[in-house]
C-alpha cells in the first residue's frame, strides 16, 4: 500500500492537521484518531446515507469529549467538551465524510477565519459549519470503545486486548507468568513474576522483578522492580521502583 505522510509541526488542533493534507483529498474521507480503540464493521459506513457519518458512544461524563445532538437520526449540533452537558453521545474519533467537497470548503473557511477553541482548530467546528450549510451528517453507535488518551484508559485498553489475544515469545527463564501476558519475540525475562495483564515489547530486558497490569515499551531495561498499573517508555531504565510508575521514553529511575 502506498501512503503519503504529512507532518503537523505545530499542535494547532484536529482540523489544522487535516488541512495540511487537503491537497491529497479528492474522494470520500475516513478520519480516525490514533488514540482510540473501537470495534465496528467499517464497511457498514459505505451503506450509510447522507453526507457523512460519525461514530458515537454513550458516556457517563460527556464533559471530556466532543458530543453530538441528534434529531430524527441526524446530527443538528456538535459541541466540543461542553461544560454543561447537552448530550451523552460522545464522538469516538472516527468520521466518514462522503461530501468531501463541502468538507474541504468548510475546512478552508475555518482555518482562514481562525475559528479556534482554546487555541486549537477543532473538527467539530468544521462539521458544524457543514450542517449549517445543509449537510446531512448521521451518527452510528459502536459497542466497544476505549479512549486511550490517559494512562488509566491505556491500561484498560491493554487489559481488553490481552483478553482477546495473548502471546509468549522471547527468552523466559526461571519466571512465573500469570496470564494473560504478551511477551515479544526479542524480549528477555529472567527470574520474574509477570502478570496478569502485562505487555512486554521487543528488545525489553526484565530481571528479578514483579510486574502486573503494566505496559513496558521497546528496549526498556528493568531490574528489581515491583510495578503495578505502570507505563514504561521506550529505552527507559528502571532499577527498583515503587508500586506505580509512569515514565516516558529514555527516562532513568533508580531506587
Amino acid at each position: 500500500m502506498n501512503a503519503i505522510y504529512v507532518e503537523q509541526k505545530e499542535r494547532k488542533g484536529q482540523s489544522h492537521a487535516i488541512y495540511l493534507a487537503k491537497d491529497y483529498i479528492d474522494t470520500d474521507l475516513l478520519i480516525l484518531f490514533v488514540d482510540t480503540l473501537f470495534e465496528y464493521p467499517i464497511n457498514r459506513l459505505l451503506k450509510t446515507g447522507g453526507d457523512g457519518t460519525l461514530l458515537v458512544k454513550e458516556v457517563a461524563d460527556p464533559r471530556q469529549y466532543g458530543v453530538v445532538v441528534l434529531e430524527d437520526g441526524c446530527i443538528t449540533r456538535l459541541v466540543e467538551k461542553p461544560s454543561a452537558p447537552v448530550s451523552n453521545l460522545a464522538v469516538i474519533g472516527a468520521y466518514y465524510i462522503r461530501n468531501h467537497e463541502l468538507f474541504l470548503d468548510c475546512l478552508e473557511k475555518q482555518v482562514t477565519a481562525g475559528t479556534t477553541n482554546k487555541g486549537e482548530f477543532y473538527l467539530a467546528d468544521c462539521l458544524q459549519m457543514m450542517i449549517d450549510q445543509g449537510a446531512e451528517l448521521r451518527a452510528d453507535h459502536v459497542g466497544v470503545w476505549l479512549d486511550c488518551g490517559s494512562s488509566d484508559n491505556l491500561l484498560e485498553a491493554n487489559r481488553y486486548l490481552l483478553k482477546k489475544s495473548h502471546y509468549v515469545g522471547g527468552q523466559v527463564d526461571n519466571s512465573i507468568l500469570r496470564p494473560p501476558v504478551y511477551i515479544a519475540d526479542s524480549a528477555v525475562v529472567k527470574n520474574c513474576v509477570l502478570g496478569p495483564n502485562v505487555s512486554v515489547a521487543s528488545g525489553v530486558n526484565v530481571e528479578e522483578s514483579i510486574i502486573s497490569d503494566s505496559i513496558i515499551s521497546e528496549d526498556a531495561i528493568l531490574s528489581q522492580a515491583h510495578l503495578r498499573g505502570s507505563l514504561i517508555g521506550k529505552n527507559a531504565r528502571v532499577q527498583g521502583a515503587p508500586v506505580r510508575l509512569n515514565i516516558g521514553d529514555h527516562s532513568e529511575i533508580r531506587y
